[in-house]
């Protein structure tokens, strides 16, 4: 009689969903259980990749932002009594 995977040699991903449920309707001969294994456990898998996607996008449209932001501030300011490197610089030289 066949058993069900145990959790470390359980393969992941949308294959080892589909693996699950069938190790599931073999353990159980419950097909409509195996079923709503395998369709749960695609479901939990595509949202969480999904979500994954998401956050990535996301973080990387903020990081985008502010190097916009910066270089914006860099340009306007550059070479004018407002730009911080400049009053860093002659700061260091009037203290020598």
């Amino acid at each position: 009689m066949p058993t069900a995977l145990s959790r470390s040699q359980a393969p992941a991903g949308p294959h080892g969903c589909f693996a699950g449920a069938l190790g599931a309707q073999a353990a159980e001969g419950r097909i409509r259980r195996s079923c709503d294994v395998g369709v749960g456990g695609f479901i939990v898998v595509t949202l969480g990749y999904w979500l994954h996607c998401r956050y990535n996008y996301a973080k990387q449209r903020i990081q985008e932002r502010i190097t916009r932001e910066g270089i914006k501030n860099k340009i306007l300011y550059e070479s004018t009594h407002l730009d911080p490197e400049r009053k860093q610089t002659k700061s260091s030289s009037n203290s020598t």
